[in-house]
């Protein structure tokens, strides 16, 4: 065996630090330094290198040994290589060649039982950038997608996709996609469907103008597109054939009729014309439907909420009982009352029992807390994530009641 004194690295360069540690010669690296022996070959000039590719043996031997940093600086040649191809154009093809590649590896890795790549299948970007947004990629998640996708790809003659996604289950693959893309790449096929079976054509359009001309033109009532909707044969979540639905209303009735919502979310409402500019619309609110009603009291409480906690001033943290306890974090009076005739049936705070309003409290906390973004930590959200660890001395409880917003997180929990 040779002494640690007898030691030489075969590849050498001056430039190198000698002080750093040699290392034994392998199987592997003999291969890449043969291989990029010729490659310097190749190139010739000041990247042939001759003294370090005169030092490379042709058998392994126990007694070879090189520089980690040495052995770096030769097989750079490989990327000089590719330089050499780029400036003689044909950047295009290596990219290209990369690119198939790249989807014969993904391809071969989901048959062998695999998932998908994490990336966008249909960009083969993981993010993308609209309007000044990064937008990342999701899943897969129903059978209707999976399918919409498929044939789309059909439509396209997509090959490529095609080889990639037939016969596979998307959703238990993990195929991800941007949603943006996703739109795009199927618009085709949703286009061709609709002409195929256009609902919006097909459904019960008398029954709809009967239920116009009788109870908004006539008894100057109100209807909601949903109720129209669903006497049409169209479901809720089908908005542009409500669209479409209005367009034709509008085409029918003209001027008769006008749509009215009372917030950009709101559903809209039919009313007559005639009704808006000779009435109070406060005579028929009445008529509204549940639905309505119940979209106005939502905002109405979510915006008392939001209001009560708007000059509460920022929390010292950690916190003090005393500062949680202030009058001003306590929820709202018209939040508690809210809950306690949902709850209980019952309508003034006086007749509800101190238990009940205990109840009543502690979801009126839970609902402030998330409402306002967890920036308004109440008592409740502390003392059960602090009680919690306390008596357990166990995160993952304190991180599960978290997510589900019932405490604070773990993380705030150990800076208290």
């Amino acid at each position: 065996m040779m002494n640690n004194t007898t030691k030489q690295c075969i590849i050498h360069y001056d430039s190198i630090n000698t002080k750093e540690p040699l290392r034994g010669l392998t199987d592997v690296t003999l291969k890449s330094l043969k291989e990029n022996k010729e490659i310097r070959q190749k190139l010739g000039g000041e990247n042939y290198h001759y003294q370090q590719c005169a030092g490379i043996p042709d058998t392994l031997n126990s007694n070879y040994y090189l520089h980690p940093e040495c052995f770096k600086k030769f097989i750079y040649a490989k990327t000089l290589e590719k330089r050499k191809y780029q400036s003689n154009g044909d950047a295009i093809n290596i990219s290209k060649m990369q690119r198939t590649t790249r989807s014969s590896q993904s391809i071969d890795a989901v048959e062998k039982g695999g998932l998908f790549p994490d990336m966008c299948m249909i960009c083969k970007k993981k993010k993308i950038k609209v309007r000044g947004k990064d937008y990342y990629t999701t899943r897969i998640s129903t059978r209707d997608a999976e399918e919409t996708l498929k044939k789309a790809a059909l439509l396209k003659k997509d090959e490529e996709m095609l080889l990639e996604i037939q016969d596979l289950d998307l959703i238990a693959k993990e195929f991800k996609k941007h949603d943006k893309c996703s739109r795009e790449y199927t618009r085709l096929y949703d286009s061709l469907e609709e002409e195929k079976n256009p609902i919006y054509c097909s459904g019960d359009y008398e029954a709809v103008v009967k239920i116009i001309e009788e109870q908004v033109i006539s008894q100057f009532k109100c209807v909601s597109m949903t109720v129209l909707m669903a006497v049409y044969g169209i479901g809720d979540n089908h908005l542009q054939y409500r669209y479409k639905l209005k367009n034709r209303l509008q085409n029918t009735f003209g001027n008769a009729i006008t749509f009215l919502s009372p917030d950009y979310h709101s559903i809209q409402i039919v009313i007559s014309t005639k009704c808006f500019h000779e009435q109070n619309l406060s005579s028929f609110v009445s008529d509204l439907e549940p639905e309505i009603i119940l979209k106005n009291a939502t905002n109405y409480l979510r915006t008392s909420v939001r209001n009560s906690y708007k000059e509460v001033e920022k929390l010292s943290w950690p916190p003090t009982v005393e500062e949680l306890k202030e009058e001003n974090r306590k929820p709202p009076m018209v939040l508690l009352k809210f809950l306690c005739d949902l709850i209980f049936g019952e309508r003034s705070r006086c007749e509800v029992s101190e238990k009940k309003m205990r109840i009543a409290r502690s979801i009126a906390d839970d609902l402030v807390y998330n409402i306002t973004n967890r920036s308004i930590v109440t008592l409740k959200h502390c003392s059960v994530a602090l009680g919690l660890h306390a008596m357990t001395g166990q995160k993952q409880i304190i991180v599960l009641l978290s997510q589900l917003g019932h405490c604070i997180s773990y993380d705030a929990v150990r800076e208290i």
